[in-house]
């Protein structure tokens, strides 16, 4: 059969100005116009060279040169159906605290003797709502605008899709502008099922049903990192299709696709681990406000401050006094455990106290209850090793000596956050850049050598 204008086009030629004919299928090169007039079943005269090429444009791209892949669609179902499940249960809930929490502002005028706060606490123990009626209301009615959203973006979607269809252009056109308009508008379906997911999450964590949280939670994470996940899986497929092609063209173009498709993977599982961290913020910190969009380190400012709240509701509900015993009780027992190291311990907890609890003598405390000889009944890893050889080993290749790796993993263990841990080494060693550098490497290599261990790990860090 005879080569056609449409299955040739042009291409470079290392150091030279002129472009050569070539065949990308067959991958075949025309070095004279005998050659090529030979397979065009013409005469050398008669070759049209301005035709040449023209095949290679965007409607044709999948049929004889590059292949391109479909992008992974994403769909809102999970999310939706979810959501619908919770809204469904939780709605005659809410309607029925609502009466009765309007029967309890009249039972309060009829008789003033009875306290509101009583009344409330048993309305809400009665329908599990955690005394947080007005916040789930509020969640509740955004997340139903949510739901709505994702319904118009769907319906958009299937109307320009429609519009597409019914252009006048080759039906290579038509596919190649819905997979566009698919992608954009799947984009933007993640998005608002990741915010839907959020609401449910938080809603459901309030509630107690941690469970149907962490199914949320999961949603969001996925939600979140789709087009991150797109991008990655795209450009792998692009490689997998055409690596016969890439390794004809030559090394230089190959490792180019390859480092492409690497730096995506990498930043895919950065994105993902990252949001996983913000979903669980999110479960523990359900009122801090964090939203899809924030960062782990804006989530964490927010988990910050709603925890420093939590502190002062807990310091004016029990006193100081109270509070005090429960946090050096905790803080002895992390002493203990060989969460301080040895040298200077005790020294590393009042400092910490005394910052909570400036009019209490803490060191008094402390040197009464940890007397001198308590070095004897810890149990520290810089004695004992936990990790691995062949962890050590990966670590000891990372320049991170094997007693501070120790080290560092049972601080993770005692629950530590890396904060804690890079600011503590940084005492000990007296030196900030060495001791954050080894945390960093630390974590690092225990990404790659132990993912799902280190996963429930870091979930724990900033608590």
């Amino acid at each position: 059969m005879a080569t056609t204008y449409e299955q040739l086009a042009y291409r470079e030629i290392p150091g030279q100005k002129e472009k050569e004919v070539y065949n990308p299928t067959t991958g075949k090169a025309y070095g004279t116009p005998e050659q090529l007039a030979a397979d065009l079943g013409k005469t050398p005269a008669e070759i049209d060279w301005s035709e040449i090429g023209k095949g290679m444009n965007a409607e044709n791209l999948g049929q004889g040169a590059l292949q391109i892949p479909t992008p992974p669609a994403y769909s809102p179902t999970n999310a939706v159906n979810f959501w619908q499940t919770t809204a469904a249960g939780l709605k005659p809930q809410m309607e029925t605290i609502q009466k009765n929490l309007e029967q309890a502002n009249a039972n309060l005028t009829a008789q003033p003797q009875v306290p509101m706060t009583d009344i409330l606490s048993q309305q809400y123990e009665k329908w599990g709502v955690s005394g947080m009626f007005d916040q789930i209301k509020t969640w509740t009615e955004e997340a139903n605008a949510v739901r709505q959203n994702i319904a118009t973006l769907q319906d958009q979607e299937n109307q320009a899709l429609l519009n597409a269809e019914g252009q006048r252009v080759s039906l290579a056109t038509i596919k190649g502008r819905q997979s566009i308009i698919a992608r954009q508008y799947d984009s933007k379906i993640a998005a608002e099922s990741a915010r839907l997911s959020g609401y449910g999450a938080m809603i459901e964590a309030v509630r107690g049903n941690l469970s149907t949280a962490q199914s949320f939670a999961n949603e969001f994470v996925q939600a979140a990192t789709y087009d991150y996940q797109v991008k990655r899986d795209t450009l792998q497929q692009f490689y997998n299709y055409n690596k016969d092609m890439f390794s004809y063209l030559g090394s230089q173009y190959e490792s180019a696709i390859k480092n492409m498709v690497d730096a995506a993977d990498k930043e895919y599982q950065r994105q993902y681990n990252e949001k996983q961290q913000v979903a669980q913020l999110m479960l523990e910190y359900p009122t801090a406000g964090i939203t899809y969009g924030d960062t782990l380190e804006q989530a964490l400012q927010k988990a910050k401050s709603a925890a420093a709240q939590k502190w002062n509701l807990e310091m004016s509900q029990t006193g100081t006094s109270g509070k005090y015993e429960t946090e050096l009780k905790n803080e002895i027992d992390k002493l203990y455990s060989g969460s301080y190291g040895i040298e200077g311990a005790r020294e590393k907890v009042i400092a910490k106290l005394k910052a909570k609890f400036p009019n209490i003598d803490v060191a008094k405390d402390i040197y009464s209850r940890v007397p001198d000889g308590y070095e004897k009944n810890i149990s520290t890893l810089r004695e004992k090793t936990i990790l691995t050889q062949g962890q050590l080993t990966k670590l000891a290749i990372a320049e991170v000596p094997n007693d501070i790796a120790n080290w560092i993993q049972q601080n993770l263990n005692a629950g530590n956050s890396l904060d804690f841990i890079r600011n503590d080494l940084a005492t000990q060693l007296g030196d900030k850049d060495l001791a954050f550098g080894y945390v960093d490497r630390f974590m690092k290599t225990m990404q790659t050598s132990q993912a799902e261990d280190l996963l429930s790990i870091l979930q724990g860090l900033e608590k």
